[in-house]
C-alpha cells in the first residue's frame, strides 16, 4: 500500500502529462478520461480528467467541452494552458498550476482537470449530492433559527458568514489524513480571538498523524484540555447561530469537512446550561430555566446517592412514617438497596442506549415500554420496590435538562452512589467535593474551566446563572489574554 506523498511537477506535454494522471489513478475505475483534438487527428491537443459522480455535468460541458470545441476546430487557436485560463474557459474557478500533487488533490475533491500544453489547468465543476440543510437533530430548537450545518464544509462556511458579514471573519485550510486529505477550516474573527490561544490551537493540530479523520471528533480528542475528564473542554454544536454568538465572543471555530458537527473552543462549564434559546426568548423565563438546568444537574448526580446513603446508613432522620412506608414497599425485595440501585440504573442506560440507536418510530414506543410497563412489572414481581423507581424517574427526568452532559452525568452518578453506599453522606459529601476540584483544577486552552463569562464582576452576573434583558446586554464578553494567563477572575 502506497501512501507517500505525491510529488513531481506537470512537464507541459500534453501526452506525457496524460500517461502520468491516468497511472495515478489506474485502480479507479471511475475517473473519466477524454482526449480532445484538433481537426486532422494526431496527438491530443488536450486531455480532460473528472471523477464520475463527483463532477456536474452540466458544467463540464458548458463551461468546458463547448468553448474548447470552438477553439479546436480554428486550426491557428492558441491552446495552451495561460491562453485557456486567460481567454477562453469561462470557469469562475480556472487556475494553472505544475504541481502534480496539487492536481490530484484538485481532482480527487471533484475538480476537472485539464491537461495542456505549458501546464494543467484545474477547472471547479463540483457537482456532488448534498444533504439539503434541515432542522437540527440533536439540538431542540423552541425559537430561533431553525437550519443546521450539513457534511459540506463549504455549505457550512457559507451558512457562519451570512450570519457574520464582516471581512473581520478569518477563515483559515488545513488538512488532516495521509489517505483521506480532511479539509478543515478554523473561524474566527480578527481583533477579537486572543492570539495566545489560536496559536495553542495550532500547535496542537500540527502534532496530529493520523491516516484518517472522518469526523471532528477525531481532532477533538487530540486538542482537547484533560483528555481523562468526563466534562467536555471543547463544544460540540450543529447550529450556525451558536458559532456564531460564540465568535462574536472570542472564540474560534473548527469546521471539518464531511461532519455536521462544528468544534468551537473555549468551553467552560457554566455553559453546558446555557443555550441559545435563551436568547431568543424572554430574559425572565430564560432565567428560570436556566437555574432549573442547574439543579436538574445536581439532581441527576445526586439523588441516587442521598437516597442509598439515607436508607442504608441513616435511616434515621427519616420520618417515622416515610421509614415505615419505605420499609414495607421493600418486603420481599432480594437485593440490598444499592445493589437494587446499580442494577436499575444500568437498566435504564440499557434502554436509553437503545431508544437512540433503534428507529425513531420503534425507539419512541421501546423508552414508553420500558418506563411503564417493566417498572410496573418489575414492583409487581417485587424484584425492586416502588420508592426506588421514583427514584429512578426523577433521575432520568432531570438528566434530559443537560442532553450535553450525559456522559459526565453516568459517570459521576455511578461514582457518588458507590461513595454514598460505602460512608453514607460523608461519602456523599467527599465524592462531590472531588468533583468541585477536579472542575477547579481543570483549564481550557488556558482559561481555568470554572470561569464564567468575563473579567469584569458587573458583566459575569448579567449572563451567567441568570440572563438580563438585551439592554444591559450591549458589550460583548471576549476571552482577552489577562484570562489566558490566568490573571482573569475564576
Amino acid at each position: 500500500m502506497n501512501e507517500q506523498p505525491i510529488q513531481g511537477k506537470i512537464s507541459g506535454v500534453v501526452s506525457a502529462d496524460a500517461e502520468v494522471l491516468a497511472e495515478l489513478f489506474a485502480n479507479d475505475s471511475t475517473l473519466i478520461r477524454r482526449d480532445l483534438f484538433r481537426l486532422g487527428g494526431g496527438e491530443p491537443a488536450c486531455v480532460l480528467f473528472h471523477f464520475d459522480g463527483m463532477t456536474s455535468s452540466l458544467l463540464v460541458t458548458e463551461s468546458i467541452l463547448l468553448p474548447l470545441e470552438a477553439q479546436l476546430a480554428d486550426p491557428q487557436s492558441d491552446l495552451s494552458a495561460q491562453s485557456l485560463v486567460a481567454t477562453v474557459l469561462p470557469s469562475g474557478e480556472a487556475r494553472q498550476t505544475d504541481s502534480l500533487a496539487d492536481v490530484a488533490a484538485s481532482i480527487l475533491n471533484g475538480d476537472a482537470i485539464l491537461l495542456a500544453a505549458g501546464g494543467a489547468v484545474i477547472l471547479g465543476a463540483k457537482g456532488w449530492l448534498k444533504r439539503t440543510i434541515m432542522e437540527p437533530v440533536n439540538e431542540k430548537v423552541v425559537r430561533g433559527p431553525r437550519e443546521s450545518f450539513i457534511e459540506s464544509a463549504m455549505v457550512n462556511l457559507s451558512l457562519i458568514r451570512r450570519k457574520l458579514q464582516t471581512p473581520s471573519l478569518c477563515i483559515e485550510r488545513v488538512s488532516f489524513g495521509s489517505l483521506t486529505n480532511t479539509r478543515t477550516y478554523l473561524c474566527y474573527l480578527d481583533g477579537r480571538t486572543d492570539p495566545e490561544i489560536l496559536q495553542t490551537l495550532k500547535a496542537r493540530l500540527e502534532k496530529i498523524t493520523l491516516d484518517g479523520v472522518l469526523d471532528s471528533n477525531y481532532l477533538l480528542e487530540q486538542i482537547r484540555d484533560a483528555p481523562a475528564s468526563p466534562f467536555k473542554t471543547i463544544g460540540v454544536t450543529e447550529r450556525p447561530d451558536i458559532v456564531a454568538a460564540k465568535l462574536l465572543e472570542g472564540r474560534i471555530a473548527i469546521v471539518v469537512d464531511g461532519t455536521p458537527c462544528v468544534l468551537t473552543l473555549p468551553y467552560l462549564f457554566i455553559e453546558n446550561f446555557q443555550t441559545n434559546d435563551d436568547y431568543y426568548t424572554n430574559f425572565l423565563f430564560s432565567s428560570i430555566n436556566r437555574i432549573l438546568r442547574m439543579v436538574g444537574f445536581f439532581l441527576t448526580i445526586s439523588v441516587p446517592s442521598i437516597y442509598v446513603s439515607v436508607i442504608t446508613h441513616h435511616h434515621e432522620i427519616l420520618p417515622p412514617a416515610l421509614l415505615l412506608s419505605i420499609s414495607a414497599s421493600r418486603q420481599g425485595v432480594p437485593f440490598p438497596t444499592v445493589v437494587e440501585m446499580f442494577i436499575l440504573l444500568i437498566a435504564f442506560e440499557i434502554l436509553r442506549e437503545a431508544s437512540m440507536r433503534m428507529p425513531s418510530n420503534v425507539g419512541q414506543a421501546l423508552s414508553i415500554v420500558g418506563a411503564l410497563v417493566l417498572g410496573q412489572a418489575a414492583v409487581e414481581a417485587k424484584l425492586v420496590s416502588a420508592p426506588m423507581v421514583i427514584v429512578i424517574a426523577l433521575t432520568g427526568t432531570t438528566a434530559l435538562l443537560t442532553p450535553a452532559m450525559s456522559g459526565a452525568e453516568i459517570i459521576t452518578r455511578m461514582g457518588l452512589l458507590a461513595a454514598g453506599a460505602a460512608l453514607g453522606i460523608v461519602g456523599f459529601t467527599l465524592g462531590f467535593l472531588i468533583i468541585i476540584f477536579h472542575l477547579a483544577s481543570v483549564r481550557t486552552f488556558g482559561i481555568p474551566y470554572l470561569s464564567l463569562r468575563s473579567d469584569r464582576s458587573d458583566r459575569q452576573k448579567r449572563d451567567t446563572f441568570v440572563r438580563a434583558r438585551w439592554g444591559r446586554l450591549r458589550g460583548r464578553d471576549l476571552f482577552s489574554a489577562d484570562r489566558t494567563k490566568g490573571r482573569g477572575e475564576p
